[in-house]
């Protein structure tokens, strides 16, 4: 029951995406509702959805070739119409599914506490987060209170938020739309309080959408995603499939995408903001040699920890290396995602022929 649950959440969640970038926004409230209700998700992370979705709402939207006196106050009324189309979806989706459990007050408090698991800390087992790899260095679960890393877990999330929102807003794109899921999902997974390791498979469904666009990056990033998970398939035993499974993904996406040959400044989408930076650092040049270097580099590490993983048994003063490495490496690798897919976002340019405007 638990893997037909997983696989109609999964399957929900494409659908969301879909609805939502297709702009159908009242028809997609109802299935970020239903992902909002199941507890392996952890509630906080279906917030994206949301977020992005007022975000898209509030935006302005491209002016009408009619009377344009009456464009401002025609448009401010059908984004009210709009929200308020959205709200009332909302509100009949979350009526129906609370009905059987607001008999009892008791039922109401357990379902809150599955979605928003704030009394199991800040984080379980050895997820590839910023908190996780940052208590190597120092134990935050002792130097800071419950309620003071609920309040740094919120301002950092925000924060990570923040930048994708004010474009979107702004500037709302197809494109845009699916950088900013990418980086406010991948914003969740690294600030949010009590994430567990599944959850940036929610992540991974909007990179595979950038495929297309940026191959070498999001192919990368699939490769991270499925390897920071890596002591979680080796306890159920799923080795063999991890290795198959990656060795096809790799020479599919050789063979149909050739992303280990763009690494250039165009075919990574960086020449916007590399132009900006060369205005103050003239010199400044991303060499693919660089990129190529960098890639293989991360393959390498990748690699030689899941070798090491299986190979050796680590020593009994250290049982958790290999789970600490692997989230730790992962973690590094998801920032410098999120950096990217950021740069992405702002330097998004909104004149160009090919960007679709959303309405």
């Amino acid at each position: 029951m638990s893997k037909v649950c997983k696989k109609c959440s999964s399957s929900f969640n494409v659908l969301l995406i879909l609805l939502a970038s297709r702009s159908l926004r009242s028809c997609s409230a109802p299935c970020f509702i239903i992902f909002f209700q199941y507890p392996k998700t952890r509630g906080g992370l279906f917030l994206v959805h949301l977020i992005l979705t007022l975000c898209r709402v509030m935006s302005p939207e491209v002016p009408y070739r009619g009377d344009l006196s009456r464009t401002g106050h025609f448009l401010s009324l059908r984004r009210f119409l709009l929200l308020l189309k959205i709200g009332v979806t909302v509100i009949a989706a979350f009526s129906l599914c609370w009905i059987p459990f607001l008999t009892d007050i008791e039922q109401v408090l357990q379902v809150v506490s599955r979605l928003f698991p704030v009394g199991r800390g800040l984080f379980e087992d050895k997820v590839a987060n910023v908190w996780c790899s940052l208590s190597i260095l120092f134990k935050i679960k002792n130097v800071l209170s419950s309620q003071a890393q609920l309040r740094l877990c919120f301002a950092c999330t925000m924060l990570g938020v923040l930048p994708s929102c004010i474009k979107l807003t702004a500037h709302p794109t197809i494109r845009g739309f699916k950088l900013a899921l990418v980086n406010c999902a991948l914003s969740f997974f690294l600030f949010s309080f009590q994430v567990h390791e599944k959850s940036i498979l929610l992540v991974s469904l909007p990179a595979c959408l950038l495929l297309s666009e940026a191959p070498l990056m999001a192919t990368c990033f699939l490769l991270t995603s499925t390897f920071s998970m890596l002591p979680l398939l080796q306890k159920d035993g799923l080795m063999m499939a991890y290795v198959i499974t990656t060795l096809i993904f790799l020479l599919v996406s050789t063979a149909l995408l050739s992303f280990h040959k763009k690494t250039s400044e165009d075919s990574l989408r960086l020449k916007p903001f590399c132009s900006f930076i060369r205005r103050y650092i003239r010199w400044f040049r991303l060499r693919e040699t660089l990129v190529k270097l960098l890639f293989y580099s991360s393959m390498l590490v990748m690699a030689a920890l899941t070798v090491a993983s299986c190979s050796f048994a680590p020593s009994p003063a250290l049982p958790d290396l290999f789970p600490v490495l692997i989230s730790a490496v992962s973690c590094i690798h998801f920032l410098m995602f999120l950096l990217y897919f950021n740069i992405l976002h702002l330097w998004e340019s909104v004149d160009g022929r090919n960007k679709k405007k959303v309405s």
